[in-house]
């Protein structure tokens, strides 16, 4: 796999920094350093005002190494500065290294997804190397032991933490894995994102329709696959936000029905400094305040057909109540499950999802009246 901390050549036409660093030059590197959206990694700046001898300065971003509390090596996101000698030679824009201020680089926010298996995690370390997201795992057959942990810590440290990951088994029941998420998040605030990446020996359709109604039943807006995973194309999970897994490729594929994606893990079991274990590495697709924009207000989750019994059963799950199993199929569970809304809404209670039904279920999903 390709390293993802591996340097390109330092830009031609310019030499390191030997000198004694001044104020003026430690707060032009910082602010350099403070704008990963603006100058992204292997991007350099030219200083408007710097200069030794005539000749101005660069800043270059680029892979540090350093050893962090945990006594292990690692990476961190760092500024180093070189003297212009001959600024023909610099790379122009379409280089390995472009100029930040002559070119638009699409704007990443760099982040890692976490489990039990990361272990001990001191947030902070991974903050200083301009890791500003975290999305750790909340359940697969059980809620994982360091998922509140993470949650919490991470805050404190200034990540964000826009999700939590279901690890998602096609051979079982939607309904339950999707309770068993919900309960480990409740009052966090946390998008539960769906993991699709095993297919537990079941046939595409299966995977795919599973894959939907726990979406449906959590009200999730975010899945997680890779494009030799997932048995393009298929609509069903048309409106929810990807994540991609694909590592060390410079262009994803990303497969249909998707048309870009929100969330990309570009590396995987990789070693940071400030973790015992290892992580992976993931991007948001947008700048630092489109990700804080994005955890504060997801993307909503699309509308839930009322007009269908799938529907319905998705609704009233998300809603909390129990239709047995979000398959389409009028039962008694079902009927039981709407009888239950109709009694907490003040509902004539009959069973049957009328227009008065609908439109509670619309209140109370927050959805807007054309879902009727």
């Amino acid at each position: 796999m390709t390293d993802p901390y591996a340097n390109p050549p330092s830009p031609s036409g310019c030499v390191p920094f030997t000198g004694e660093v001044t104020s003026a030059m430690t707060a032009w590197a910082e602010s350099v350093d403070a704008h990963p959206g603006l100058y992204p990694m292997h991007s350099y700046v030219i200083s408007d005002t710097l200069t030794i001898n005539g000749a101005p300065l660069l800043a270059w971003v680029s892979w540090h190494t350093k050893q962090g509390s945990t006594g292990k090596s690692g990476h961190f996101w760092g500024v180093s500065l070189f003297v212009v000698t001959d600024s023909s030679q610099l790379p122009g824009p379409g280089s390995p290294t472009p100029p930040a201020s002559s070119v638009t680089v699409p704007a990443y926010v760099e982040g890692v997804d976490v489990s039990h298996y990361t272990g001990n995690v001191h947030w902070d370390e991974l903050y200083a190397q301009k890791i500003q997201f975290a999305i750790p795992k909340c359940t697969e057959y059980t809620v994982d032991s360091r998922f509140k942990d993470y949650v919490r810590d991470a805050r404190n440290a200034g990540l964000l933490v826009p999700a939590a990951f279901h690890f998602f088994h096609p051979s079982q029941s939607a309904s339950d894995q999707a309770k068993r998420a919900l309960d480990a998040t409740a009052g966090l605030g946390l998008v539960v994102a769906c993991d699709a990446e095993v297919s537990d020996g079941q046939p595409p359709q299966k995977i795919v329709a599973g894959v939907r109604a726990f979406c449906d039943a959590v009200g999730c807006s975010l899945v997680y696959t890779s494009p030799g995973f997932w048995p393009e194309p298929s609509t069903a999970v048309g409106g929810i936000a990807l994540w991609e897994a694909d590592w060390g490729v410079k262009a994803l594929h990303v497969p249909e029905p998707w048309a870009t994606w929100a969330f990309w893990q570009y590396a995987s079991n990789v070693r940071i400094v400030g973790a015992d274990g290892a992580v992976d590495r993931d991007r948001f697709n947008g700048t630092f305040d489109d990700l804080k924009a994005w955890t504060a207000s997801p993307p909503v989750h699309p509308s839930y057909d009322l007009s269908t019994v799938r529907g319905v059963q998705g609704a009233l799950a998300a809603l909390g109540y129990q239709p047995g199993g979000i398959d389409g199929i009028w039962g008694a569970h079902t009927k039981v499950a709407v009888e239950a809304f109709q009694k907490n809404a003040g509902l004539v209670i009959d069973g049957i999802v009328g227009s008065a039904t609908r439109l509670a279920l619309i209140v109370a999903l927050g959805q807007q009246p054309s879902a009727m």
